[in-house]
């Protein structure tokens, strides 16, 4: 028996909850667990920590980029997360071309990334990444992220992102920026497509 924590736990608070509590019973009953909370892979020792891996990008690849800054997003607001979106939507929705369920829709995410040097990256839950930074990266883009900054800098290369913090600046958002981080673009394909 193997159990695989994928989503966030503020979207299923309950089943962290459940494993935080019972962290003995659950190891007891399944070879291993898998999670993607560094907090929750440390209770037992048939607990694994596997940040995500999977990627809706169908052709990983350095696609050429004729766009700026796109921002992919929902009209969710149930979670922090993407309140933190439509907050960072707000302030930098002016400079971006928005994409999403709520705004213009898509049918692939490749068409809201593909085009675009950088794209706007929120993770619902600051505690992990999810597939939405490893789209970013494996359509060649820079993530303007707001996650696991920890989680990402460990397994990819930080010069390939730029981070949401108190001293980021939209208007480093440049074509000659994105050139001077080309190689940690092609670093972090690399990686994620390992």
């Amino acid at each position: 028996k193997y159990f695989w924590q994928v989503e966030s736990q503020d979207l299923f608070p309950g089943v962290a909850l459940y494993i935080r509590e019972n962290a003995a019973l659950v190891s007891e009953n399944c070879e291993l667990l898998f999670t993607h909370s560094r907090e929750l892979s440390q209770l037992a020792r048939n607990f694994v920590y596997l940040p995500p891996h999977a990627t809706w990008i169908e052709n990983p690849a350095i696609h050429p980029k004729t766009k700026l800054v796109s921002f992919l997003t929902s009209n969710k607001n149930w979670l922090p997360g993407h309140r933190a979106r439509l907050e960072l939507l707000e302030r930098f929705g002016k400079y971006c071309d928005v994409y999403g369920r709520g705004y213009k829709e898509v049918e692939k995410v490749e068409e809201a990334l593909c085009d675009y040097m950088f794209s706007f990256c929120i993770e619902n839950n600051q505690n992990y990444y999810s597939e939405k930074v490893l789209n970013v990266i494996c359509t060649g883009g820079i993530p303007v992220y707001l996650g696991d900054r920890a989680a990402i800098c460990e397994k990819f290369n930080p010069d390939g992102f730029i981070f949401l913090d108190e001293n980021f600046d939209i208007s480093l958002l440049t074509e000659e920026f994105y050139q001077s981080r080309l190689s940690a673009v092609k670093e972090n394909l690399e990686i994620a497509t390992e």
